[in-house]
């Protein structure tokens, strides 16, 4: 069996999206990894943080996350799908958590299914008040994969500031977001 592999870098949370833009892979680069660093088998309900001094990413060892630029809330819910060529049947990816691993600078969760393994690293940069969260996936599979990111786009300032409703994902101009707002998703498909 050959395995082709192909590696997804998205910067979530960083970056504006544009119809066409962020969705191909980008070049492999190394991934600095710590002499101190704790792994362990992922435990669905219990709960992991990533914090720094600007934003936080809060969540479930499953990989269901929120993810904060201090003050805002910047989105909820967060969860991924995956869709393998000729197998058109949705893959709830939290299910396939197998592993975290947890270091002072970075926290990475590896979903590992018979056909694909998918590693989402989660840090928050030191700098100015414009270190926002950053989420990379790394996606390893034996064939062409689609895979879905879904979440709740929020916007909403920590309590005690008053909210006004969540705002529109969308952007502004007619096909310029990559959000679809009956469902609140970014799609994202792996070149092999």
């Amino acid at each position: 069996m050959v395995i082709m592999r192909t590696a997804w870098r998205g910067l979530i949370l960083m970056t504006v999206f544009k119809a066409g833009f962020g969705q191909a892979p980008i070049k492999m680069f190394p991934i600095h990894r710590s002499p101190l660093e704790i792994q362990r088998a992922v435990d669905p309900v219990k709960p992991f943080t990533v914090a720094g001094e600007h934003g936080a990413i809060l969540g479930q060892q499953n990989g269901v996350f929120e993810s904060w630029s201090f003050p805002v809330k910047v989105l909820s819910q967060f969860r991924i799908h995956a869709e393998l060529s000729d197998y058109p049947v949705p893959i709830d990816v939290q299910q396939y958590a197998a592993g975290i691993t947890v270091s002072p600078g970075l926290t990475t969760i590896t979903y590992s299914h018979a056909a694909f393994t998918i590693r989402q690293r989660m840090f928050v940069p030191k700098g100015g008040a414009a270190a926002a969260p950053v989420v990379l996936f790394e996606i390893e599979s034996v064939r062409p994969v689609k895979i879905t990111f879904e979440f709740r786009p929020e916007m909403l300032r920590m309590w005690p500031a008053p909210n006004f409703g969540v705002p529109n994902a969308e952007l502004g101009e007619k096909n310029y977001s990559a959000f679809n707002n009956s469902h609140s998703a970014f799609t994202c498909t792996s070149q092999h």
